[in-house]
């Protein structure tokens, strides 16, 4: 959904990048990488594109006897499920107490850009599961376009 906090929206978008590529429940790497064996190994991001859109990059390298077409096929899949399910609730609160405590590092650091990170951490307690599982549902396959 639109968004009109910029720190907000990045934190936001943050975390979800990392739950979404996460081998927690939720994320992409248990059911590609870890459980079925579909991919080698992946990368994986999501950015903002202004405060209405989101770009989402997924490269991977199949498995042993895996097609590309397959792992397509699979990660298709599995992230359609992850839409349609969300993320749970669990795996957002260990996303954000892992960013919690990498920012109340940086904080102890002298001449940081604390400012940036003083918005991350108050705006970390604010996000909720309901928000990031509404931006998930906005790059469902219904409402999405593919730029080849």
């Amino acid at each position: 959904p639109p968004c009109s906090d910029a720190a907000f929206c990045d934190q936001t978008v943050r975390v979800l990048r990392a739950a979404l590529g996460s081998s927690l429940p939720g994320g992409i790497a248990g059911p590609l990488r870890f459980d079925d064996f579909f991919a080698r190994s992946f990368w994986f991001d999501l950015r903002a594109i202004g405060s209405k859109h989101l770009l989402i990059e997924f490269t991977a390298e199949p498995d042993w006897n895996v097609s590309l077409s397959k792992l397509e096929t699979e990660f298709t899949k599995v992230f359609n499920e992850i839409v349609q399910q969300g993320i749970p609730e669990k795996t957002i609160t260990q996303i954000k107490k892992r960013f919690q405590g990498h920012l109340n590092d940086v904080l102890k650091r002298k001449n940081y850009r604390k400012n940036l990170l003083i918005d991350r951490v108050s705006n970390l307690s604010l996000i909720t599961g309901s928000q990031l599982n509404g931006g998930l549902c906005e790059v469902s396959p219904r409402k999405r376009s593919t730029i080849c």
